[in-house]
């Protein structure tokens, strides 16, 4: 049985530790979760290293903004997860078309996912678009907390950051 502890953060700077420690776990999840995808794994080494990189704060954002119901919504979760991974849009990509028909098959995957679960094309595009628009917002998002809360992320996350910000 494993017992939890609760800690009083009476200040700032122990909150920006305890987010640093949540966020290196995060990453590390997130690590597993790419390894766990045969396409991903498939890939060129610098086009993983590539979505990985540009692709990850991205997607713990959204992870940090959405709160579901792990019964009923975990896999829009994991395409979406999946569609920000495999941006054919990143820097240093080698293999662009491989990526796009990456992202257009979890795209596919979660259109279809939707349809079976609400049996109507009007109701699926309608929940398609509804989960994809926020998607473009996530850029600019991501784009702000590089450059305004980097300071307080933990070693992980700074280390797989530190050249998209050293830019």
């Amino acid at each position: 049985m494993q017992t939890k502890t609760l800690t009083e953060i009476i200040n700032l700077k122990q909150i920006n530790i305890v987010c640093s420690t949540m966020l290196d776990k995060d990453v590390l999840d997130l690590i597993q979760f790419t390894k766990s995808l045969t396409s991903f794994k498939n890939m060129c080494f610098n086009d993983q290293m590539a979505l990985f990189k540009y692709g990850c704060l991205e997607i713990l954002i959204l992870r940090c903004s959405i709160s579901y119901d792990t019964n009923t919504e975990y896999w829009k979760w994991v395409w979406l997860s999946a569609i920000i991974l495999f941006n054919p849009n990143r820097p240093n990509i080698l293999h662009r078309d491989v990526v796009k028909a990456e992202q257009q098959l979890y795209i596919y995957l979660l259109q279809r996912y939707l349809y079976l679960r609400y049996r109507s094309e009007v109701e699926t595009h309608m929940k398609l678009a509804k989960l994809m628009d926020p998607l473009k917002d996530l850029q600019i998002i991501c784009d702000i907390e590089k450059e305004n809360c980097l300071d307080g992320i933990g070693p992980i996350l700074k280390e797989i950051l530190y050249d998209i910000t050293a830019n």
